[in-house]
C-alpha cells in the first residue's frame, strides 16, 4: 500500500487512480468516490480530472516518448514509477504547468510514495523529455499510418487498425482526434418537474452556462461553471447526467402513457428513469440486472427524481421473464468503443477477443427477451459499440431468425446516422459531437 504523508495531494491521489486503472479499476468511478466526497476547491478537483483523464488519454504517446528518452526500458520501470513518469510527463507536454514543477512535484511524490532511489532517475527522464520533445521520431503516417495514428493519437492498434479498414484513414484520424477531446458535460432536464428551457435558466442562477444539445430534445451542454451534482438543482432531482447519445436511443421509442416496458439491462438506471419521465410515471417498467449495487443505484435515482413506475429486479436478462411488453429495451453489453472518448480506460481494458464472446452474449439476450414483446410493440437494442458485428451484423442476424420482426428507423437520429440497409443507425463522435452509440427500432408485427 502507498501512503502519503507530504506530497500535494492532488497529485498524490492522480497517482492512486493510475494505479487502480493499471489493476483494472475505472477512473471515472474512482473519481466520483474521491472527490465527490472532498471538500477540495473546484481548482484542485478539476486538475485531478484533468490529470487522470489526459494521462489516459495520451497513454500511448507518452510512453513513446518517454522510451526515446529514458535510458531504461519502461517495461523494467516499476510500475508507479512509470506512472509518475507518465502524469508528469503529460504535465509537460499537454498543460500550463512549468517543466520544473512537473519535475519536483514527481520527484516529491516518488520519495513519498517509497521510491527515494528512483526520483533521481525520474529527474533525469523528465527534463531530458522537456529538452528533446521536439526530436521524437514517430512512425511515418505514409509508410505506416496504423502505427502512427495508433501511437500519435494514443489508441490501441487493434482498434485503429478496423476503424481504418471500415472509415479509411481520414475518418478513423477524425474519429481519433474527436476521442481525445475531453468529453463535455451533458445532463437531461427531468420533465417530471422542468423542462430544458427553464432548467438552463434556472442553472444561470447557479453560475452555470449551458445550451441545449444538438439533437436530443431533453438535454444541455455545460460550457461554464460549477459541478453538475453541486446544485441545489441537481439534489432536487431536475436533471440528470446523462450524454446526448443516450437520450437519443430512449428518444428511438414510440412511448404513449400507459405503456408497460422491459428495460432488460438497466445497470444504474439511466435510461430507465428517462423512459419513466417521458410516460409521465404511467404504465410500468420492470428494470432487471444481475449486478445488485447496479439497482441500488438505480432505486437511489428513482427517489432522486420522483420517478414511481418503475421496479427494480435482480435478474439475468436471458433467464426467462413472465411478463409481456409494449417495448423491450436492450442496452447490450458491448466492447463500449463508442465511448472511449468519454471513458479513456475503456481504450485500455477491452481486448479484441471480447467482441466475439459480447457478440454471443448480446444475441442470447435478445433472442430471450423478443419472446417478451407484444405483437405491435417494439424490442429496442443499443450499444455504445462501433463494431459492426456488435451491431448491423447482429441485429441482421437477429431478423433472419426471426421474420415476425422488421427494422423501422429509429426517428430521433439524425439522417446522415442511418445505416443504408435500414438497419439502424449510428451517431459517431467526429461527426455528431456525440458518444459513438447504435441504435436499432425493431416492430414486431406477428408471433413468428
Amino acid at each position: 500500500m502507498i501512503v502519503f504523508s507530504r506530497v500535494d495531494a492532488p497529485r498524490a491521489l492522480t497517482l492512486k487512480i493510475l494505479r487502480k486503472v493499471s489493476d483494472g479499476a475505472w477512473a471515472d468511478s474512482l473519481l466520483r468516490h474521491f472527490l465527490d466526497r472532498s471538500d477540495w476547491e473546484r481548482r484542485d478537483k478539476t486538475f485531478v480530472t484533468e490529470l487522470v483523464m489526459g494521462t489516459l488519454r495520451y497513454r500511448l504517446r507518452l510512453d513513446h516518448m518517454l522510451t526515446y528518452v529514458s535510458h531504461q526500458p519502461l517495461q523494467k520501470i516499476d510500475p508507479p514509477v512509470l506512472e509518475i513518469l507518465r502524469m508528469s510527463a503529460y504535465q509537460i507536454l499537454f498543460t500550463r504547468v512549468p517543466a520544473y514543477a512537473a519535475c519536483d512535484s514527481a520527484v516529491e511524490l516518488a520519495r513519498d510514495a517509497g521510491f527515494k532511489r528512483a526520483s533521481g532517475f525520474i529527474n533525469a527522464v523528465l527534463r531530458n523529455l522537456n529538452r528533446k520533445a521536439d526530436e521524437v521520431v514517430f512512425p511515418d503516417p505514409k509508410r505506416w499510418p496504423v502505427d502512427w495514428l495508433s501511437i500519435y493519437e494514443s489508441h490501441p492498434r487493434w482498434l485503429v487498425a478496423r476503424w481504418v479498414e471500415r472509415f479509411g484513414f481520414r475518418g478513423a484520424h477524425q474519429l481519433c482526434v474527436a476521442n481525445n477531446r475531453p468529453a463535455p458535460v451533458v445532463v437531461r432536464a427531468n420533465r417530471l418537474k422542468t423542462d430544458a428551457t427553464r432548467l438552463r435558466r434556472d442553472l444561470k442562477a447557479f453560475g452555470i452556462e449551458a445550451e441545449p444539445t444538438r439533437y436530443a430534445p431533453d438535454g444541455l451542454v455545460f460550457r461554464s461553471g460549477g459541478s453538475p451534482i453541486g446544485t441545489a438543482l441537481y439534489q432536487e432531482g431536475r436533471y440528470s447526467i446523462q450524454g446526448e447519445a443516450a437520450q437519443l436511443a430512449v428518444s428511438a421509442a414510440d412511448i404513449r402513457p400507459g405503456m408497460h416496458l422491459l428495460d432488460a439491462c438497466a445497470g444504474r438506471g439511466g435510461k430507465s428513469t428517462y423512459f419513466a419521465e417521458r410516460l409521465s410515471n404511467s404504465g410500468w417498467i420492470l428494470a432487471i440486472d444481475v449486478h445488485p449495487e447496479r439497482l441500488a443505484q438505480l432505486d437511489a435515482e428513482c427517489r432522486r427524481l420522483g420517478v414511481t413506475n418503475v421496479t427494480p429486479r435482480v435478474q439475468d436478462a436471458r433467464d426467462s421473464v413472465p411478463e409481456t411488453f409494449d417495448i423491450v429495451f436492450v442496452d447490450a453489453p458491448c466492447s463500449a468503443t463508442g465511448i472511449v472518448g468519454r471513458v479513456p480506460d475503456a481504450r485500455w481494458h477491452k481486448k479484441p477477443e471480447d467482441i466475439a464472446r459480447l457478440v454471443v452474449l448480446q444475441g442470447e439476450i435478445l433472442r430471450s427477451v423478443a419472446k417478451r414483446v407484444r405483437v405491435g410493440g417494439m424490442l429496442l437494442y443499443s450499444t455504445c459499440s462501433l463494431e459492426s458485428e456488435e451491431n448491423e451484423q447482429q441485429v441482421s442476424a437477429f431478423l433472419r431468425e426471426h421474420p415476425g420482426f422488421f427494422s423501422e428507423p429509429p426517428e430521433s437520429f439524425p439522417d446522415d446516422a442511418g445505416h443504408p440497409e435500414g438497419i439502424g443507425a449510428t451517431l459517431l463522435p467526429h461527426i455528431h459531437q456525440t458518444d459513438g452509440f447504435y441504435t436499432a427500432s425493431l416492430k414486431r408485427v406477428n408471433s413468428a
